[in-house]
């Protein structure tokens, strides 16, 4: 479901703005906030089922997040195969470096996002999350639409109420 919600959101992009340069450009950002607000809800998601029971577990909406992004780098890939050949061919190196790193952290999100034993596990795990909210984080504060530097402070809680979940669980086990 969320990604044919994704996919209404590129269509409507370019139903709105037609098929140019401009409008791929727009469908791709217009993608990557509805997949950061997905992310926003995942990962805020521990925290958040104190107060909704029937929010969905975190893994299903990791997953789900993995699905808007799947939508999302489609739009980059017709971005880059339909309108910007020419800085591909310029920059191949830092394209693939670029898609590649986004790729295998969206896949490594994917692949860990059932919770499961082992320190391994959960530090490639909490990597790949940690590293996707940075990602995220500093394209919103530093964005160029002052309104979007809002989803900056809000990935910003929804990270303080994982961790202080965290802390609090931690305590618990100590104290316990």
């Amino acid at each position: 479901m969320v990604a044919a919600a994704n996919s209404v959101v590129a269509g409507m992009t370019y139903a709105l703005l037609g098929w140019n340069h401009a409008a791929a450009q727009a469908a791709a950002r217009n993608t990557a906030r509805f997949a950061a607000l997905c992310f926003m809800v995942a990962l805020a998601t521990p925290a958040l089922a104190r107060f909704a029971k029937l929010l969905r577990s975190e893994a299903t909406l990791v997953l789900a997040f993995v699905a808007a992004q799947g939508v999302h780098f489609a739009t980059v890939i017709v971005v880059l195969s339909a309108f910007e050949r020419e800085h591909v061919a310029q920059n191949p190196l830092r394209t693939v470096l670029v898609f590649t790193i986004g790729f295998g952290l969206v896949l490594t999100a994917a692949l860990t996002s059932q919770p499961r034993k082992g320190h391994w596990y959960a530090a490639l795990r909490g990597f790949a999350l940690y590293a996707i909210f940075l990602i995220f984080t500093l394209a919103f504060a530093f964005n160029q639409v002052k309104p979007l530097r809002i989803l900056a402070a809000l990935l910003l809680a929804a990270l303080i109420a994982r961790l202080a979940l965290q802390i609090q669980s931690r305590t618990r086990v100590i104290a316990g």
